[in-house]
């Protein structure tokens, strides 16, 4: 399954998730990390995509084209810079793991690779 599938998915959430997911907010922008600033606009387009999804009739392939692709780029962009903080690994995460709706092979997975040569762990 595509990762697109999986953002759009999480348009049908209830809403009391989404609110208990925003009561606990982000941290401030000043002083944001590439990745951190990366990420606010990454968050933005998935935000912004998945309430497209339920409020209009664009097709998928406008709905991928307006927010889901230039979401992707940006996570590749995101997964290629260094964390140079805990805030930019959990960034990270939440960018891999499509908002913890899916994670990424353990020994491929850019996440674990990173969270590998952070900790120290030898890569396999």
């Amino acid at each position: 399954m595509r990762r697109r599938t999986f953002i759009r998915a999480a348009a049908t959430l209830p809403a009391s998730v989404g609110a208990a997911a925003a009561s606990v907010g982000l941290p401030t922008e000043d002083g944001d990390t590439e990745i951190l600033r990366l990420f606010r606009e990454h968050q933005r387009l998935i935000e912004a995509g998945q309430a497209a999804v339920v409020e209009t009739d664009l097709s998928e392939g406008e709905l991928n084209e307006r927010f889901f692709d230039p979401a992707a780029q940006l996570e590749e962009r995101i997964m290629a810079l260094a964390c140079e903080t805990p805030g930019d690994f959990a960034a990270k995460l939440i960018a891999d793991s499509c908002r913890g709706s899916s994670f990424t092979d353990w020994e491929t997975g850019e996440i674990w690779v990173e969270a590998r040569r952070q900790t120290g762990m030898a890569a396999g």
